[in-house]
């Protein structure tokens, strides 16, 4: 007994040690993905925007300011209006010509209608259309022309001098009532320079610019040429037929529209008739 006791006292006889605890692992953080760069935003393209001329769009009309007393319209909208220039006949102001400026700017036109009691030299419908470019929101590879007695020659003129100056865009010539020569000697010679197409216009009742006046303009004049009698009109009254007429040839003219034509054609009847057809 007492040797039993011994070696349990001194080598435990045969009984296994208890185990040591094991220590508790300590937890790591798990690492956190590296955060993926955030891409460089790309800027939004602009949006193209299209011309306002569009077949059977019409628009309310925004009023600008040109210097001194001219006129200024165009579409209120957010689209590419295309610019035409107007031009006064002798001393009337250019609010005289407020029906055509207002249908054009319905139709998807910017005017600009400078006022100067002599337009022939065309200057201040080269300046009208220059200021006209600079405006935002106007179509830059086209442009209409139009303008009544003094002024239908003074289109013609413009016509010719905007040719040269911008041999790349379209052009499109209302001469209305064309008192050809007025304030420019050598307007002959400058008519030679037009490119695009030219509508004339005469009043059957016009004892002022009568046809025979016109003609001399009308055979000196470069492109394609037409000319139409407004029946009755005389040379007073004649923005009656111009507020009609002057969208329709400028889409036409410019745009090639199929469908201004065919109403250009149809034009006859009590209040209009064809004197040259459109070729």
């Amino acid at each position: 007994m007492k040797l039993l006791f011994l070696c349990l006292l001194a080598f435990g006889c045969g009984t296994e040690p208890s185990p040591k605890p094991r220590p508790m692992p300590i937890p790591r953080p798990i690492p956190k993905p590296k955060p993926k760069p955030k891409p460089i935003p790309k800027p939004e393209p602009k949006p193209v925007l299209d011309s306002c001329v569009q077949p059977g769009k019409t628009y309310r009309v925004r009023r600008g300011q040109y210097k001194g007393r001219g006129m200024w319209l165009r579409p209120d909208a957010d689209c590419k209006a295309v610019l035409v220039a107007g031009n006064n006949g002798t001393g009337a102001p250019s609010m005289y010509y407020a029906q055509e400026a207002q249908a054009l700017a319905t139709a998807g036109f910017a005017v600009v209608w400078p006022e100067n009691p002599q337009t022939g030299s065309g200057k201040t419908c080269m300046e009208g259309l220059e200021w006209g470019f600079r405006q935002p929101y106007i179509l830059q590879d086209r442009y209409g022309v139009q303008g009544h007695s003094q002024g239908g020659s003074a289109t013609v003129v413009c016509g010719g001098l905007a040719a040269r100056r911008w041999p790349d865009k379209k052009q499109s010539l209302i001469p209305n009532q064309a008192a050809s020569g007025m304030s420019r000697p050598d307007y002959a010679q400058v008519a030679r320079s037009v490119k695009g197409k030219s509508l004339f216009f005469n009043g059957t009742a016009d004892s002022v610019v009568r046809e025979s006046w016109t003609q001399t303009l009308y055979n000196v004049t470069g492109g394609q040429k037409a000319w139409i009698l407004g029946l009755r009109a005389t040379h007073f009254n004649s923005s009656g037929w111009m507020k009609e007429l002057s969208p329709l040839w400028h889409k036409y003219a410019l745009f090639d529209d199929m469908e201004a034509k065919a109403k250009l054609d149809a034009l006859g009847g009590a209040k209009w008739r064809w004197k040259n057809r459109i070729r």
